[in-house]
């Protein structure tokens, strides 16, 4: 009998490879959990695991997601709610959002706009 693979998602803190493939600092990408918790008790750390909890879209708390995005400064609470509902549910998808994304949320102006894409960029959750 096949054991399921818990899946996390990480961030790599410096260039690594994983299942062949090559990942730069602050890539974020899905490893088996097993793994990240052996490359996260390294010294140095190699990764920073986001969420402990599955990726599969059937497992993905979204309670989770967003206490990831409250963790940016500027980020309120409807504007977390607002994006998880938009299909930004993990925050490698709220890394690849763009100025006009984060516009079309209610109560968000460009200047803010602006300080979230920075603020997310520049940002390693954990």
């Amino acid at each position: 009998m096949s054991e399921e693979i818990q899946m996390v998602e990480v961030q790599a803190l410096y260039s690594i490879k994983y299942n062949g493939k090559y990942y730069e600092p602050k890539t974020v990408f899905p490893m088996d959990i097993e793994t990240a918790s052996k490359l996260n008790d390294q010294e140095p750390a190699k990764v920073l695991v986001l969420e402990d909890v599955e990726l599969s879209e059937g497992n993905k708390d979204n309670s989770e997601v967003k206490e990831l995005f409250m963790q940016l400064d500027n980020m309120e609470e409807s504007f977390a709610d607002q994006l998880i509902e938009k299909g930004f549910d993990s925050f490698e998808k709220l890394q690849e959002a763009k100025e006009q994304d984060l516009l079309n949320v209610k109560g968000i102006g460009k200047k803010l706009a602006g300080k979230l894409i920075k603020e997310i960029s520049e940002t390693e959750l954990g």
